[in-house]
């Protein structure tokens, strides 16, 4: 899993999780993505903490949300963006 900084100038790799993700068990999974003002962002599967990266390399106005896969059959039934301005 990767989170990637995408904008004017470029896309930038700023944090990864390496390790094997256990998703396709039939079972729902949450995956929480947060970011704070100072540029902390964590992400979690299932309330674990699997990445936690600060990037303060972003200064272009948030327009969007884009999840990709590599690999792997999943569903997603829900995506909420919340306090975006």
């Amino acid at each position: 899993m990767q989170i990637l900084r995408v904008s004017s100038r470029g896309t930038a790799v700023i944090g990864s999780y390496h390790q094997s993700l256990k998703l396709e068990d039939q079972k729902p999974h949450v995956i929480k993505w947060t970011r704070d003002q100072a540029g902390v962002m964590t992400v979690e599967i299932d309330d674990r903490e699997i990445i936690q990266v600060t990037d303060q390399g972003f200064r272009d106005r948030f327009n969007g949300f884009k999840m990709a896969n590599g690999g792997g059959d999943y569903i997603v039934r829900r995506v909420t963006i919340q306090g975006s301005r």
